[in-house]
């Protein structure tokens, strides 16, 4: 019996161990999540494009027929922004987008989209004409650099718990002469590939349920809904549906998917 007893005891101290281990395992793997974003935030946009935003990937030449129009991406985080860059990118945002925040759950508060768009971490990738010159037109009282005609911003932050780094697409706008010329894929793929390069665990994005174009969009790239997305509420009279979702796909790339700009580097 004292044999059983010893080998019972042996067997416990191995389970402590190993719940022991495993504790700090996951610990570790929290401070590693935590660490990662704090080091990638802490990088100045020069510093970070070198390191993880090919310079060819930075220009764009429409596959279909547009009079030889090429594009160019300027890297920019939200302390860099000039302020008629900011109005441009805010004005995209309201006519693309103010007819489907209004009736949301969010509701249209422009100093609170401001706010957000100016957060420490944001960073934006700005799409002009290969040859523009920023040009500032007045708009009332605000001045708007109308060179800009589409827009991705991103950041990269954690998301659940516990902790997983991710890259968060919070906005992506064109003029509508830009649409159908695969811009909005092309930036896609270039923040897709950037979170692939800095290697956070998921790329994540909101899109209103009533945008049935983007929904299928995304879905194409392999975007799902995540499991933090808000679902329909039962109440006791009605079901009350979801405005929009929040949709994921991993950070890492996906089979058959491209790697030229990899190429490109």
């Amino acid at each position: 019996m004292a044999k059983r007893k010893d080998q019972h005891s042996s067997s416990n101290e191995e389970s402590a161990v190993s719940k022991k281990s495993k504790q700090q395992s996951a610990d570790n793997g929290i401070r590693s999540a935590q660490q990662l974003v704090v080091d990638l935030n802490a990088q100045d946009a020069e510093t970070f494009q070198s390191s993880y935003i090919p310079s060819l990937s930075l220009k764009y030449t429409p596959r279909a027929p547009n009079d030889g129009q090429e594009y160019r991406l300027a890297f920019k985080e939200s302390a860099d922004l000039e302020t008629p860059e900011l109005n441009a990118c805010f004005d995209l945002i309201e006519t693309t987008s103010r007819a489907d925040y209004e009736p949301s759950s969010f509701g249209w508060y422009p100093n609170r989209k401001r706010s957000e768009m100016m957060e420490d971490d944001m960073r934006y990738l700005l799409v002009r004409r290969q040859f523009a010159s920023p040009t500032i037109e007045k708009h009332g009282k605000t001045r708007i650099d109308t060179s800009i005609e589409g827009f991705l911003s991103f950041q990269i932050c954690h998301d659940s718990m516990p902790l997983v780094p991710v890259l968060y697409i919070y906005e992506i706008h064109l003029a509508g002469s830009l649409r159908g010329l695969g811009l909005g894929a092309h930036l896609m793929q270039l923040a897709e590939d950037i979170a692939a390069r800095i290697k956070v665990e998921q790329v994540m994005l909101t899109v209103f349920v009533s945008n049935s174009k983007a929904l299928g969009f995304y879905q194409s790239r392999g975007y799902a809904v995540d499991a933090c997305s808000p679902e329909d509420r039962k109440t006791r009279n009605k079901l009350v549906k979801t405005d929009h979702s929040i949709m994921s796909r991993s950070g890492k790339r996906q089979s058959g998917e491209s790697r030229k700009s990899e190429a490109k580097a």
